[in-house]
């Protein structure tokens, strides 16, 4: 489906490896924001 966006829009298909790269660098980046968040919340919930 992407590659189709980037045809139409004109653009390169070798940029879909950058985006795929990027895409999931963000992913683990927020997949580690969301279990800290959730371990802080745990700790002070059990401490009370």
């Amino acid at each position: 489906m992407l590659t189709i966006v980037l045809q139409q829009a004109g653009l390169p298909i070798e940029g879909l490896s950058l985006i795929i790269g990027i895409a999931r660098l963000l992913d683990m980046l927020r997949s580690a924001i969301n279990v800290t968040g959730d371990a802080a919340v745990t700790c002070h919930y059990s401490q009370v």
